[in-house]
């Protein structure tokens, strides 16, 4: 599903500056607990930098306002140590840093870096609405009655459930938002939310408050920072500390010389490729024009193909999380709803940005459907690698995109049609793909395609066009907004 929890919020974050002043808060009772065979930790705590005495002295148990069950929790040994982050904190100006998959929020003395899996992600809200949802929690979802109750959530007001959405179980009154850590400024909070609970976050506190220059690529506090996640360097912004990477890379794969195909070859070395997932390996490739089954041997051993795909993903990154795309995708609404699901910045994302993934059909640009023609990859009775006889292209200036459909070989994504080598992986039997906007209330990728807002969309047809002139019934942040205060980034 989402790797922008990493995909959007996501990875979309190219924002490293002061947004606001608040402080962090945690809701112990919802963490993962995992099993005795396969133990699970939703957080942890660095508090060697750290010095509680600058801090207000912390409540007893009895004393913490919140729900009962927060305070339950910090009562067993795994939880204790998280009871300072039930009281107040020192407020501080909130900064943001990414790294590949991978956020860190800073407010006041602390810095929680969180590992989005694939369903995490921010929903901004009122402080009062917070209070309110957060006052007390409710049973989650297991079928395990134990853990059920162990496993604690928050009901959503009723009024934040759109109507005509999707609708209610018989034994539902409304729907439910699992909340693990927020940060809190004197009207606004937003807050990290994931329904499958896979959500990770390393929480480094320090004895003074973090700044923008703590969260930057020459902070001696960046290694720090990242060191608990396997994350390598950014390719936006430590792109020259990418390439050495990249050469490693490279020569580990000549050493094996094995079939091994350059998706998978990719999703194997996580530090190198640290943006890419199944997602934007499958549109990165599609963006070069390269088929996702080719061996990466066959690639790395030509130094022109290999200059070709390394220059040609770090130019599909700055594409993607360009200045454009956080103006078409992270932005406000007219809905005092926080869990509103937002119909163009889901359709723009999906039109633009996602080029083959879950896609049914790909708007190809009409330079790249050009060279697929000069290569014979769109021709069904060639086999890639055999000689072709070139085929009409498209001139006319006026043409910027061909429509192609989207085709599943094994369980790539490609528009790509001709015949591969006995040692490509994939094969060249074609399905046809089942775009994403066809499942239903099932989350799938975008920024919009998360639990809470996904069941709130009343527009599953697909039917976007709105209503001229409708007036503005609020201005309200979207939940990507917290990071489109400015532009800055390191290039």
């Amino acid at each position: 599903m989402n790797a922008f929890s990493s995909l959007f919020l996501f990875i979309l974050l190219r924002t490293l500056t002061y947004i606001t002043t608040g402080y962090m808060r945690i809701h112990p009772c919802t963490f993962a607990c995992g099993t005795k065979t396969k133990p699970y930790t939703t957080a942890t705590w660095d508090s060697s930098r750290y010095n509680p005495d600058l801090e207000p002295p912390p409540l007893d148990l009895q004393q913490l306002t919140g729900d009962e069950y927060d305070r339950e929790c910090l009562k067993e040994s795994d939880y204790r140590v998280f009871q300072s982050f039930m009281n107040p904190k020192v407020p501080g100006p909130v900064v943001i840093a990414t790294r590949g998959k991978y956020t860190a929020i800073a407010s006041g003395l602390h810095c929680a870096v969180i590992s989005w899996g694939l369903e995490a992600h921010l929903v901004g809200m009122p402080t009062s609405v917070y209070d309110a949802i957060t006052a007390v929690s409710h049973p989650g979802k297991n079928p395990d009655i134990k853990k059920r109750n162990k496993l604690r959530t928050f009901l959503i007001p009723p009024e934040f459930i759109e109507p005509d959405s999707k609708p209610l179980k018989k034994d539902e009154d409304t729907r439910s938002v699992t909340t693990f850590l927020a940060i809190i400024t004197p009207t606004w909070v937003w807050t990290i939310c994931d329904f499958s609970r896979l959500v990770r976050f390393h929480i480094i506190s320090l004895s003074r408050v973090w700044n923008k220059e703590d969260l930057s690529p020459s902070s001696e506090l960046w290694p720090v920072i990242w060191s608990k996640l396997k994350c390598g360097p950014d390719w936006r912004y430590e792109y020259e500390l990418v390439r050495p990477y990249l050469d490693a890379w490279r020569l580990s794969i000549l050493d094996k010389q094995s079939d091994r195909c350059i998706a998978h070859a990719m999703e194997d070395d996580s530090m190198t490729f640290s943006p890419f997932g199944k997602h934007l390996i499958s549109d990165g490739l599609h963006y070069l024009g390269i088929y996702p089954g080719m061996p990466a041997f066959s690639i790395c051993e030509s130094d022109s193909l290999y200059e070709a795909l390394v220059s040609g993903l770090s130019s599909y990154i700055c594409f993607l999380f360009s200045a454009k795309t956080l103006s078409l995708i992270a932005v406000r609404m007219n809905s005092l709803n926080p869990f509103a699901f937002n119909v163009n910045a889901d359709t723009e994302y999906t039109n633009f940005y996602m080029l083959v993934f879950r896609k049914g059909y790909s708007n190809v640009p009409v330079a790249l459907f050009n060279r697929f023609v000069e290569q014979g990859l769109l021709d069904p009775n060639h086999t890639i690698g055999k000689l072709f006889y070139l085929s009409i292209l498209i001139n006319d200036p006026l043409r910027k995109f061909v429509v192609l459909p989207v085709w599943i070989r094994g369980k790539f994504y490609t528009v790509i049609r001709a015949k591969v080598p006995d040692n490509w992986t994939g094969g060249n039997a074609l399905l046809t793909a089942e775009d994403h906007r066809q499942a239903g209330y099932v989350t799938t990728i975008g920024p919009e395609n998360f639990h809470e807002t996904k069941a709130n969309n009343t527009n599953l047809k697909g039917e976007i066009k709105g209503h001229p002139g409708r007036p503005a019934k609020a201005s309200i942040p979207h939940i990507s907004c917290l990071f489109v205060v400015s532009i800055i980034v390191y290039d």
